[in-house]
C-alpha cells in the first residue's frame, strides 16, 4: 500500500476528510502513540474542540478511519483481481487488509471489535459472499461461511495490529514474530518443543496468517463440494 500524504489546512478550517486523512498519516508515522482529539488538532492546527462538530467521540472517528481503510482495500483488491478464481480474490484481500493493518496498526487493532456500519465494511461483506457464492454456498450457508472466514480473518489482523502498535522492536510495517523466545521450565517434559524450537522461534505473525487463511479456505472448499447446498 502507498503512503497516505495529506496537507495540513489553514488555522481553523478544516472538515471531516481532513481528519481522517490526518489520523491516517498519523497512525503510520507514529503507530505507538496515542491518537486524541487533542493530538488531532494541534497535526491540523486547530482547538482540539473542533473534532467534535465532524465525530461526537473518538470512537465514531476511529470507526469512520476503519472503514476508510477497509474500503480502499477492497477496491484495490476488486481491481487487481477482476477475472480471478473466488480462492485468489479471498486470499488477495486477505493479505492486502493484514498490510493495510500493519501499515495503520492503531486503526488495525480495533478491525475485529469495531463495526463501520459503513461502505468499506460493506463492500468487504459484498466481496466475501461473492466469493462463496462463486464457490458454491447459498442461504445460511453462505452466511455461515462468511462469518466464519470474516470474523477469523480480522481477528488474527487486530492481533498482528496490536503487537505492531506497542512493540517498539517491531519495523513500522512489519509482523511481529510469533515466538520471540522459548524457555522451558523443564525441556525434558516438552520434546515436541524442543524438537522444534527453531522452526517455532523462525515463524512471525504473517506466516502463521497465512497458514491459517490457507487452512479456513481449505476447509470451505471442501465443505462447497459436500453440503454448501
Amino acid at each position: 500500500m502507498s503512503k497516505h500524504t495529506s496537507t495540513r489546512p489553514r488555522r481553523g478550517r478544516i472538515d471531516r476528510e481532513m481528519i481522517l486523512d490526518a489520523l491516517l498519516r498519523l497512525s503510520q508515522e507514529d503507530p505507538r502513540s496515542r491518537l486524541t482529539f487533542q493530538r488531532l488538532g494541534a497535526d491540523l492546527g486547530v482547538d482540539a474542540t473542533a473534532m467534535y462538530r465532524h465525530f461526537r467521540n473518538k470512537d465514531e472517528l476511529m470507526r469512520a478511519a476503519l472503514d476508510r481503510l477497509m474500503e480502499r482495500t477492497v477496491l484495490a483488491t476488486a481491481e487487481a483481481t477482476t477475472g480471478m478464481p473466488w480462492r485468489a480474490r479471498v486470499e488477495h484481500l486477505a493479505q492486502h487488509i493484514a498490510e493495510a493493518a500493519l501499515v495503520y496498526p492503531t486503526i488495525g487493532q480495533d478491525a475485529a471489535t469495531l463495526t463501520t456500519q459503513g461502505p468499506g465494511e460493506a463492500s468487504e461483506m459484498e466481496f466475501l459472499l461473492a466469493a462463496f457464492q462463486e464457490a458454491g454456498y447459498r442461504d445460511d450457508a453462505l452466511v455461515r461461511a462468511y462469518a466464519a472466514f470474516d470474523s477469523a480473518m480480522l481477528a488474527l489482523v487486530a492481533g498482528m495490529a496490536r503487537e505492531a502498535a506497542l512493540d517498539d522492536h517491531i519495523a513500522p510495517g512489519s509482523p511481529a514474530p510469533w515466538v520471540e523466545r522459548l524457555s522451558l521450565p523443564n525441556s525434558s517434559d516438552y520434546p515436541l518443543i524442543v524438537a522444534h524450537q527453531e522452526q517455532l522461534v523462525a515463524l512471525d505473525g504473517m506466516s502463521v496468517y497465512h497458514a491459517a487463511i490457507a487452512a479456513i479456505l481449505d476447509s470451505i472448499e471442501r465443505a462447497a463440494g459436500s453440503d454448501a447446498q
